[in-house]
């Protein structure tokens, strides 16, 4: 059993998909209630306790205010930020003949099966500098392979089908809500000798951010060139919607990791 106060993120539930499941179900049975929910119910609410508190009383007619102010919001926002970035792994320079010599950028990239992660597995695949991609995506509930997804996908977008032929793509069964993606051993081992850019944008859980820091530099580096960008260092621009907070806490999780370790950090 599930505790009420557990955010349903962590168990690899994505804000979208939870939303989604309450507004199908609410707009078959009660669909006067489904059109005044608020758009970001999920990141107000985000415990199980806290959803079914929120549903009930849009339900019975009640109000459920939403607490705190924009301080409490900056409290909160710093407070993940210091939870996902309380303690790096020590990182060093790898032996000779431990690290995987690809020429060319090594990306592992989640979301590629959704049209911006199609767009950009595409331009990864056409790019003449990319030497691989991994590209993850979560078991499929029909059981289809991961690359008969991309095409599925590929196909909608109007992207080169073809292109998902090619050597530079390996397609990934995994999960990005685990520390090793669960992915086989063997294969997050590759990974972190070769990878060379982290793919960070269609992230679904903070955690994976904070992962995506181990994937990349668990035990030896390997450098890359980056360019230079100034993060916001104050929360204040990204209140008031769930996914702008998301996005700050997460490049702040990123950019700490850039100072404390031998990470570099960019977000072109």
């Amino acid at each position: 059993m599930i505790p009420s106060r557990v955010v349903p993120f962590e168990f690899g539930l994505t804000a979208t998909w939870i939303r989604n499941t309450f507004l199908r179900v609410l707009r078959e049975a009660h669909p006067a209630v489904a059109r005044k929910l608020s758009a970001t119910f999920i990141y107000d609410h985000p415990t199980i306790s806290g959803l079914a508190d929120y549903i009930s009383a849009s339900m019975s007619g009640a109000s459920i205010a939403f607490v705190g102010s924009a301080e409490d919001k900056r409290r909160e926002l710093q407070a993940l930020v210091s939870k996902y970035t309380e303690s790096f792994p020590e990182f060093k320079p790898a032996p000779a003949g431990q690290l995987n010599e690809t020429v060319g950028d090594v990306v592992p990239l989640t979301g590629s099966t959704v049209s911006l992660g199609s767009s950009i597995l595409a331009k990864l695949i056409q790019r003449a500098g990319t030497a691989r991609v991994y590209a993850s995506s979560r078991p499929s509930p029909d059981r289809a392979s991961a690359k008969d997804r991309h095409v599925v996908a590929f196909a909608r977008e109007g992207l080169d089908v073809d292109s998902l032929d090619s050597s530079k793509v390996r397609f990934l069964v995994g999960d990005p809500s685990y520390a090793d993606f669960a992915v086989e051993p063997t294969v997050f081992k590759e990974m972190q000798s070769s990878v060379t850019h982290n793919s960070q944008c269609l992230a679904s859980e903070l955690q994976c951010y904070r992962d995506f820091v181990r994937i990349e530099h668990t035990e030896y580096y390997k450098e890359s060139k980056v360019a230079e960008e100034k993060p916001l260092a104050h929360s204040d621009s990204a209140l008031s919607t769930g996914y702008a907070e998301s996005k700050w806490v997460s490049e702040q999780i990123l950019e700490k990791a850039s100072k404390k370790t031998l990470i570099e950090y960019e977000d072109p």
